[in-house]
């Protein structure tokens, strides 16, 4: 019996919303990113275009160059300007990419490609 086999890119792309909301969740955990009011629409505004990104990137031959996200480019900007400090944008890429890893189970994580770079 053969396994479908998905890639990352496609975990990623199917995973978005269920990602994005745990990804809320253990950020209203967090007192150092919590203390600056901002609604979970405008604290999250960034993520579904960042995923497109990483998802393109994953999809990429390993030899192409890779350009600077404008999403993330953007989002670092705007939460610069909401008195974020630079310790705080750390802390939320460390719970963006815990979100990541945490949706996949392990019949997921068995089901991906072991080349994540082929189409």
């Amino acid at each position: 019996m053969k396994k479908n086999l998905q890639s990352v890119a496609t975990l990623l792309d199917r995973e978005i919303d269920s990602t994005i909301k745990e990804w809320l969740r253990r950020v209203s955990l967090l007192p150092e990113l919590t203390q600056i009011a901002v609604s979970d629409e405008d604290r999250s505004r960034h993520l579904p275009q960042l995923f497109h990104d990483l998802a393109c990137r994953l999809r990429l031959a390993q030899d192409i160059r890779l350009l600077a996200s404008s999403a993330a480019t953007a989002h670092g900007q705007r939460r610069r300007l909401q008195g974020y400090s630079p310790a705080m944008l750390v802390e939320e890429s460390r719970l963006f990419r815990w979100s990541r890893s945490r949706r996949y189970t392990f019949t997921e994580a068995n089901s991906i490609k072991s080349n994540c770079f082929q189409p």
